[in-house]
């Protein structure tokens, strides 16, 4: 009976333990929600001086749109001449990388199921990567989601406009001054973004401090603060790639899982799959804020803030991506990882030292 009494003394002890997390976790989400995140991005005229955006915006982890720095004659050639057609011939005859999905969403979760803050199962379904010509993937552009070929979006990361796209790559500059002097670091990646109202980038987040720059077009982020309750939803999900059968009249597609080179399966990929435009699966405590970024404009997105990204139109654009590891680590990236393990070791039930150590 005593063994018994002090399992039960124990059971009580680790459900209070649990109780009290969920309270400090869900008053961590409170108080993010209204101080932390603003009910609308900001919008800052002109160029900021590097040290004040450094202060206001990077350490603060605090998002904001630049209007007005994207005018000088550093930028005249990509604002002025980017189009389909330029595009399509400054490029010539050179392959780019282009991710094709049946519906418009590569790197998400499939076949989930969705409830209110989580969505239990589900593939990481990757896009189809193809390689065409610009004047090809501007064609199927024109042809839209309807057209046999599935969604195109031109969306490789890792540096693609140096990479991919040299004959445009002096379109724009090599690196934002004001924005690399801030974070105190050049551009780790420039990538080109090419896409239209059917692509869509799921809830995600990024390590890097990204400048987001639209040429054309219009960009919209929904964004969640990096302490946000929806990282209970980083799940790990088996890896999926699409393929399409060639030449079928149907345009049949297949999700078939992605295995390593000798067959094997490939270690589960960490992925949100929440929507959190969809009020209903988000966690009670979440705080989403959607913003609109227009041609001329710029996004700062802060390190690991998370951002579902689509286009109300045909939008072309760049994004620097810089490492703040190679520069300035702000003290609320440390809370947001501290935050994330939280989060997850709740949804697992655990609360010991080690399992807030080892979930990542």
């Amino acid at each position: 009976m005593e063994s018994a009494g002090r399992e039960i003394r124990h059971g009580d002890v680790a459900a209070c333990r649990l109780r009290a997390v969920e309270k400090a976790a869900a008053w961590l989400a409170a108080e993010s929600r209204a101080l932390w995140v603003p009910a609308h991005v900001p919008c800052l005229n002109g160029a900021p001086p590097p040290l004040a955006f450094l202060r206001e915006h990077v350490l603060m982890s605090a998002p904001c749109i630049v209007r007005g720095a994207m005018d000088g004659a550093e930028w005249a050639r990509a604002r002025e001449l980017w189009s389909l057609e330029y595009l399509s011939a400054a490029m010539g005859a050179l392959p780019v990388t282009v991710n094709v999905t049946p519906h418009g969403r590569g790197d998400a979760v499939v076949g989930g199921t969705a409830t209110r803050g989580l969505v239990i199962g589900g593939a990481f379904a990757k896009p189809e990567e193809r390689e065409m010509t610009f004047a090809q993937f501007a064609d199927a552009l024109r042809k839209g989601a309807h057209g046999a070929g599935g969604v195109h979006y031109l969306s490789l990361q890792d540096g693609n406009l140096r990479a991919q796209h040299a004959p445009i790559a002096a379109d724009v500059p090599a690196a934002v001054g004001w924005f690399a002097d801030a974070v105190g670091c050049a551009p780790d990646a420039i990538n080109l973004w090419v896409g239209d109202s059917d692509a869509v980038s799921s809830v995600h987040a990024d390590h890097y401090e990204n400048l987001y720059c639209v040429l054309s077009g219009e960009k919209v982020f929904t964004l969640l603060p990096p302490v946000d309750p929806i990282s209970r939803d980083l799940e790990p999900r088996a890896p999926a790639r699409y393929t399409q059968a060639r030449g079928h009249a149907a345009a049949r597609w297949e999700l078939a899982p992605e295995l390593a080179p000798d067959g094997s399966a490939l270690p589960p990929v960490p992925w949100i799959g929440l929507d959190p435009t969809v009020p209903d699966q988000l966690p009670e405590q979440s705080a989403a804020v959607t913003v609109r970024v227009r041609a001329g404009e710029m996004l700062f997105l802060p390190a690991n803030w998370y951002h579902r990204v689509t286009q109300s139109e045909l939008t072309i654009a760049v994004n620097f991506w810089h490492d703040p590891i190679q520069a300035t680590v702000p003290p609320a990236q440390l809370l947001a990882q501290f935050a994330r393990k939280v989060h997850r070791a709740l949804h697992a039930g655990e609360l010991d030292v080690a399992a807030l150590a080892d979930t990542g």
